[in-house]
């Protein structure tokens, strides 16, 4: 009987290893099983979102449709789902998303991210900043959801919060260019153009030939008049930009700033160039005649500006440039004849006598010249072209 009751506590326990063993394998297949179906959702997934950065949100989301069919309970589908509804305006479908998104994986930084761009747009800024909090407390180093926030500072009023936010940042990052540009941005607007202009400099140094940081220096520059700087700038903007309307904008702006800082002949070259892309562009015409008289070529500032009048007749400003120009040449009856069609024009009739006073000067005229002055009267003492003109040739401009 003892025996009996041996074998059979030994065939219990022999059976209980083969059992167990059993049970052991048919957990190893479901393992597999488990990571060959993540392996294979997770290549998906990967797949869709190279949709989604392509533009192709059509295929996403039926390619989503079919995922979250058969994995609903997948948060970076839900995500991505929601990501096609943002792309596509559908923002009450992508909050849902996104709400969903979070709840299986409430680590999901981007997901409360798209939620605080979400309650942004719907001009919640309370959940905004809530939201891009929990964000940045997932992923503190992410320079979008820095920027994010400091914008939503900006748009609140808070800029004092936004500049030390992106300068406790910045300490951290010295070097990032997205961060550097905001900060520059904000400097901007809180009218602290150095400070502005200093972090620009900062991230050119990151890249040299970066073409949006070299356009908003420049234009930091010009708008303090710095225009030696300026041109600098746009020159250095000028050698990286490709050919196009892009080109042609900034050959534009930086002959307006060669001309301010009294490079001359830079800004015929610009002109130059610019007359070549646009032979019938007026202004361009007279850009260049204006360049010219800078240049003390006289004849070809006269040349330049009555093409600008065959291609603009009657235009004041073409005008008050040629009969300049015609003045320098010491062609004072011609001078006198084009600016005989400005003498009752509003903005330009006070500068108009006062050089036809100059011009009947010149030519020893002395009562008509007299006359002439007393017609310009106090619309030429307040002409700014009038004291230009006393100062800077160009100034007939």
């Amino acid at each position: 009987m003892t025996h009996t009751n041996g074998l059979r506590i030994l065939l219990t326990l022999a059976l209980a290893v083969v059992l167990t063993g059993c049970a052991t394998q048919e957990q190893k297949k479901q393992v597999m099983a488990d990571k060959w179906e993540k392996s294979t959702l997770d290549s998906r997934l990967a797949m869709i979102e190279g949709l989604i950065e392509r533009g192709q949100t059509a295929e996403a989301k039926n390619a989503l449709d079919k995922c979250l069919a058969a994995n609903p309970e997948s948060a970076k589908a839900h995500f991505l789902m929601g990501r096609v509804h943002f792309i596509e305006n559908r923002n009450a479908q992508a909050e849902q998303a996104f709400e969903r998104a979070v709840a299986l994986d409430e680590t999901m930084d981007a997901a409360w991210y798209y939620r605080g761009g979400l309650a942004f747009l719907n001009g919640d800024t309370a959940m905004a900043g809530t939201y891009y909090e929990k964000a940045l407390s997932l992923k503190p180093a992410e320079t979008d959801y820095f920027l994010a926030k400091a914008q939503l500072l900006m748009q609140t009023g808070d800029s004092p919060a936004a500049i030390a936010m992106l300068e406790q940042a910045m300490a951290q990052q010295p070097r990032n260019r997205d961060l550097l540009v905001c900060l520059a941005d904000v400097y901007g607007r809180t009218e602290q153009p150095q400070k502005a202009i200093a972090c620009y400099e900062k991230a050119l140094l990151v890249d040299s030939k970066d073409q949006p940081v070299l356009e908003s220096l420049g234009y930091a520059y010009a708008a303090q008049k710095n225009w030696d700087k300026a041109t600098t700038t746009f020159e250095r903007l000028l050698a990286v930009v490709g050919e196009g309307d892009r080109k042609e904008a900034v050959l534009n702006t930086l002959a307006l700033c060669a001309m301010n800082a009294g490079k001359y002949a830079l800004a015929m070259r610009c002109y130059d160039a610019l007359t070549v892309m646009r032979r019938d562009d007026a202004e361009a015409w007279l850009g260049m005649a204006q360049a010219a008289m800078g240049a003390d070529q006289f004849d070809r500032a006269a040349a330049c500006a009555q093409k600008a009048l065959q291609l603009h007749p009657s235009w004041p400003q073409g005008y008050a440039v040629l009969g300049s120009a015609q003045y320098l040449q010491k062609k004072y009856t011609a001078a006198l004849n084009t600016f005989a069609n400005l003498l009752n024009d509003d903005e330009f009739g006070g500068f108009a006598w006062f050089m036809t006073g100059r011009c009947y000067g010149r030519m020893g005229q002395t009562a008509k010249a007299d006359a002439a002055y007393k017609r310009a009267g106090d619309r030429s003492a307040d002409s700014p072209l009038v004291e230009r003109f006393l100062k800077d040739k160009t100034g007939a401009m």
